[in-house]
């Protein structure tokens, strides 16, 4: 059996503040942006294209989980340190 650390269940969604994160104006149109886009490419390709460009884009996923996984905990533990060095 495979313990989480505390962060790693935040940043997982087990807790509830997922809910509650706004996204803003620029992240709405890049979002948009690259949804149409992969909309476009889609609907040119074959079927083996297609296969291809989902998995590209689950394997791009991914990554990006894991970088933020990784970046959300080193700023958790960089913000501690901040915290705990004003107290000194």
């Amino acid at each position: 059996m495979i313990i989480n650390s505390a962060l790693e269940i935040i940043f997982d969604g087990n807790e509830s503040f997922h809910d509650s994160v706004k996204y803003d104006e620029t992240y709405q149109k890049a979002n948009t942006k690259f949804s149409n886009s992969y909309d476009k490419l889609r609907e040119i390709l074959n079927d083996e294209q297609k296969l291809m460009l989902d998995e590209l884009f689950d394997n791009m996923c991914g990554v990006e989980y894991e970088s933020q996984r990784v970046f959300f905990k080193e700023g958790f533990k960089l913000g501690a340190r901040l915290i705990t060095e004003s107290f000194t």
